[in-house]
């Protein structure tokens, strides 16, 4: 048989099963040689070397592992040198839709990452979107930092958040009082003068007052606000969830995707976005809405103009009486 001394390159699912083992377990990279192509080289002939055959018909796993074990540190010293090896950090939010005056520090078409800084002025709002159905909400003349992937620090006017049907752990936002955080719930937080205020639409919030060396828990649930003043005194006051005050909030309101939902859906959906009870006048206007199945698109409509494209045709209409979004089947009249 002809001697073959070309290098030979042993490997299989199980071999890079190994190496990969190794990959995870292997320490700190050694120093990076100042010389590239030489790292190249220094990686290319030592693997070479490693995997040659010679005469035996079979290397023995032991050896090989071992001459992989060898290459580890300059394998990952060349991975940690080459650009693009890292993992680039992910935003965690993207800006949704704004109006008037808005200003974002970094790059706002890349995302929103940690540090990123956000200001509204007179007239101006903006929204964010989280993952899954999560929502934030900026008022005019406010101003936050993106503190970390779960926390944002309000440094002056509002911030609404909406958690929408998502559960898990939330957002904490956090204010020169103490840290808001949401446990399944649409709320609002507002440094007013020389106070904070915490406004909860729905579900619940936690607040944890740390000022003038004491701490106080506090818990705020839907219809209901509390204002900390600044010598640690509170004040709970109610309110409704269609109050005119939580108006701001539609202006840069999520568009409602409609397409491939029922109408029912979008009723529920419009509802909790206006702080209404939805009700349907029969059994018959409730079974229409759930068999409507909606295509297309109500992006750049308002909620109620939005509502109203989606209902044409229908055989059903939709008015506000008081607090509710009442639905009812159109009749004709012969």
């Amino acid at each position: 048989m002809k001697r073959n001394d070309e290098p030979r390159k042993i490997w299989s699912q199980k071999d890079e099963a190994i190496l990969d083992r190794l990959l995870s377990s292997a320490g700190p990279p050694e120093a990076l040689p100042a010389d590239l192509d030489r790292l190249r080289r220094t990686v290319t002939d030592r693997w070479q070397a490693s995997t040659r055959r010679e005469t035996e018909p079979r290397q023995s796993h032991w050896e090989w592992w071992a001459a992989a074990a060898a290459l580890v540190p300059a394998i990952l010293a060349l991975w940690l040198f080459l650009p693009g090896s890292q993992e680039q950090e992910s935003p965690w939010a993207m800006a949704w839709q704004s109006s008037g005056p808005v200003e974002i520090s970094g790059s706002p078409e890349d995302g929103i990452l940690p540090g990123t800084q956000i200001a509204t002025g007179p007239g101006g709002r903006i929204s964010f979107r989280l993952e899954g159905s999560r929502s934030l909400r900026l008022d005019e003349e406010s101003r936050v930092r993106f503190a970390s992937d779960r926390r944002v620090e309000l440094l002056a006017g509002a911030i609404y958040s909406d958690s929408g049907d998502r559960g898990g752990p939330g957002i904490v936002v956090s204010t020169a009082f103490g840290d808001v955080h949401e446990i399944g719930t649409q709320y609002e937080v507002r440094l007013l003068a020389d106070d904070l205020r915490v406004r909860v639409r729905e579900g619940r919030v936690e607040l944890s007052n740390r000022r003038g060396g004491k701490l106080q828990d506090f818990r705020i649930v839907g219809g209901e606000e509390l204002i900390l003043k600044a010598d640690g005194s509170s004040q709970r006051l109610d309110h409704h969830p269609d109050d005119a005050s939580w108006d701001w909030t539609l202006t840069t309101a999520p568009p409602l995707g409609i397409e491939g939902i029922t109408l029912e859906a979008l009723l529920e959906r419009t509802a909790r976005e206006g702080g209404w009870d939805l009700r349907f006048v029969d059994a018959s206007a409730k079974t229409s809405a759930q068999e409507i199945l909606l295509h297309g698109s109500i992006d750049g409509l308002g909620l109620w103009e939005g509502l109203e494209l989606a209902m044409e045709g229908s055989g059903l209409r939709a008015q506000i009486v008081g607090s509710e979004l009442i639905v009812e089947e159109v009749r004709t009249t012969n």
